[in-house]
């Protein structure tokens, strides 16, 4: 299965770093320094999850997937912090705006467990998009 993912970061180690491992997984990894620059990259062609620092200048994190969440609703969206207010996260879970989070460093094993968990919710909702729209087709 591939999965395309944005990984969103202004330190070039931690995306190389991600990159190598989710690479490995044969999976299509594409890679922004901030949140203009990924958000630039989604208008080019869409993402199945966006994985994001929380502190990067400019725009933090949950700005930049808040405005993810807005303009693409169906990405799923990571944060990856490694000074976060856990009470700003988790209300950005409550709000939608994210589906989870990762602390710095971050365990391998788990971040590819969130991703696939992240896609198998993905594809549960796109099928229950498909129902709701044939279901509405039939009441006409």
């Amino acid at each position: 299965m591939t999965i395309r993912i944005l990984v969103v970061d202004d330190d070039p180690g931690v995306r190389k770093a991600l990159s190598r491992v989710l690479q490995g997984e044969s999976w299509q990894v594409q890679t922004a320094a901030g949140g203009r620059e990924a958000l630039a990259v989604l208008q080019e062609g869409s993402m199945d999850i966006v994985i994001s620092d929380q502190r990067m200048p400019g725009m933090s994190g949950l700005e930049f997937l808040t405005a993810v969440s807005r303009r693409y609703p169906d990405t799923m969206r990571i944060l990856l912090t490694g000074h976060g207010d856990a009470n700003l996260v988790l209300q950005a879970i409550a709000d939608g705006a994210i589906y989870r989070f990762l602390t710095k460093p971050w365990d391998n094993d788990e971040l590819l467990t969130v991703i696939r968990h992240a896609r198998q919710a993905q594809k549960k909702k796109e099928g229950s998009d498909i129902v709701m729209i044939s279901t509405r087709r039939e009441k006409r």
